[in-house]
């Protein structure tokens, strides 16, 4: 039984706040009850342990984790993981990834949109990985006789092996 454990204790020692463990490791720890149902990303009560939330409608709203150094905590300042809600009455979120670059506000790096779509630098891609570089680079694993393979190819059936165009080894 999943809920046999279940542990509602708070716990504060020195600097330290504990949701479940008596002695927390870290300056925030949460434990939960083990969990032995199998993932299933449909249901989230296979793998949600916290859940942080802004109840609205509305289109572009977030919600989030930030992440700082130093004395770090304004509005323009730090990085951060985004879910960004894309309609307005349907639970379709994107996720985004923010950094913070030397001397400039944060910035949206990479977003996941809600069709599984990947965008780097860009906020809207339009296949399954799209990037606005001008470069991409893919390395290999580091030895004078290792070579990165990037291959193309047009479609995934019925390719013949001339059609395909492979960079490296």
């Amino acid at each position: 039984d999943d809920n046999a454990d279940v542990r509602t204790a708070l716990y504060v020692t020195q600097d330290r706040l504990g949701i479940g463990p008596a002695a927390p490791l870290a300056t925030l720890m949460l434990e939960r009850a083990a969990r032995t149902t199998v993932f299933d990303a449909a249901d989230s009560d296979t793998y949600a342990d916290i859940i942080v939330r802004n109840p609205t409608d509305t289109i572009n709203a977030a919600t989030g984790i930030k992440f700082t150094v130093d004395n770090g905590i304004g509005a323009t300042e730090g990085c951060g993981i985004a879910g960004v809600k894309v309609h307005g009455t349907a639970q379709m979120m994107d996720l985004v990834f923010i950094t913070d670059p030397t001397g400039g506000s944060p910035v949206e790096r990479m977003r996941i949109d809600s069709t599984g779509n990947v965008g780097i630098g860009t906020a809207t891609p339009g296949n399954n990985i799209t990037n606005t570089s001008t470069v991409l680079e893919i390395a290999g694993t580091g030895g004078n006789d290792d070579a990165a393979t990037l291959v193309f190819r047009q479609t995934a059936t019925a390719i013949a092996s001339n059609t395909d165009c492979k960079l490296g080894a």
